[in-house]
């Protein structure tokens, strides 16, 4: 119904529109000055697009929804209340998590303990390959020979986080410079050392 610009008489009361203001049973306020259609068949009142005042409460529904959760919504003198969203409680933690936990952290640890300890036994069958390279290139400084990866869990066994050349010496009781050093005893005349890229940790050879 286009009540843009006239009175309408609903079940015996005079809506006026005239000046934009729909006033129902003395009230509820309706803005439609855009021209809005009003249906207040049954007490309901639809200004999509425009602003409802309730019982001296407004309520915005430009956007053309209303977000009552939690919340109390007064209309024609009724009293909705919506039920408050309940958070989900957090899971509960058992001990049986915890060790398993730890269990998978030592079992990573130990994989990269014996990756590290490795450096100072790598066989010479595996180091032929890169030294005969090593001497066609003519004997590039820090030419690389062997690398590893290892990445620091977020949580070590014991509960604390470390970086990379910390966690090294953690899981192996060695720094690094001590499992290349391991590795140096058997090239003697060579000079071995490492560098690191990100995680990975690469041995190189020069000439002494």
């Amino acid at each position: 119904m286009d009540i843009s610009s006239e009175v309408i008489d609903v079940s015996g009361v005079v809506v006026d529109v005239s000046g934009g203001i729909v006033d129902v049973s003395g009230g509820e306020v309706v803005d439609v000055s855009g021209g809005e259609v009003v249906d207040v068949s049954g007490g309901v009142v639809d200004v999509s697009g425009g602003v409802v005042d309730v019982s001296g409460g407004v309520v915005d529904i430009s956007s053309g929804g209303v977000d009552v959760s939690g919340g109390v919504v007064d209309v024609s003198g009724e009293i909705i209340t919506m039920p408050a969203i309940q958070p989900t409680p957090p899971a509960p933690i058992y001990l049986d998590d915890i060790l398993s936990s730890v269990q998978v952290l030592q079992q990573t640890e130990a994989e990269h303990r014996s990756v590290l300890e490795s450096i100072g036994t790598l066989p010479y069958e595996y180091l032929k390959p890169s030294l005969i390279q090593w001497a066609t290139s003519g004997f590039r400084n820090a030419y690389p020979i062997h690398q590893i990866g290892i990445t620091p869990p977020s949580l070590c066994s014991d509960g604390q986080a470390r970086p990379l050349q910390e966690y090294i010496q953690f899981v192996s009781g060695r720094t690094i410079q001590e499992h290349v050093a391991v590795l140096q005893s058997r090239l003697p005349d060579m000079v071995v050392s490492f560098a690191y890229t990100g995680s990975v940790i690469v041995i190189v050879v020069s000439k002494a």
